[in-house]
């Protein structure tokens, strides 16, 4: 039943016109393959959430992709460099974002320094301290592609 709802709202986000239905379409079913373990279907649906995001030019959105792929890649140790960055780079965008409804961004987010931790004892203070400060230091474009990597 489940997975005939899933099908459903794929069908859906790809029929639908609007960047931020689809992006959102996506996202949600971003989520549930997380949720179901199915990182690769995660990956593909955050990408294309992101992707939709940055054509309507919605940074909260980016940002809540951004943290996807970042939590999708902290369980990749050939990963690690990237997911890093991810995390300075999110919370460059949380810093330069207005307020806004926070009940929106606990429902949609995914808590970065949870996901971080593993990394940053792994790779050591001052290598993650590198690559963190490293992720602060990109543009917007730069995290973009940067996240949209294969």
């Amino acid at each position: 039943m489940a997975e005939q709802h899933y099908q459903a709202a794929e069908l859906a986000g790809q029929k639908e016109k609007g960047h931020f239905i689809r992006g959102l379409i996506a996202y949600g079913l971003g989520k549930a393959a997380f949720s179901r373990g199915d990182n690769q279907a995660a990956c593909r649906h955050f990408r294309r959430s992101l992707e939709e995001a940055v054509k309507q030019g919605n940074q909260h959105d980016i940002q809540f992709c951004l943290e996807a792929l970042a939590a999708l890649n902290a369980a990749l140790p050939e990963k690690a460099a990237i997911t890093v960055r991810l995390g300075g780079a999110v919370k460059k965008l949380r810093r330069n974002l207005i307020e806004w409804d926070m009940t929106i961004y606990f429902l949609a987010s995914f808590d970065l320094e949870t996901v971080l931790a593993p990394i940053r004892s792994t790779l050591g203070e001052i290598e993650f301290d590198r690559l963190y400060t490293e992720g602060l230091a990109l543009t917007l474009e730069q995290v973009v592609a940067l996240a949209l990597e294969e």
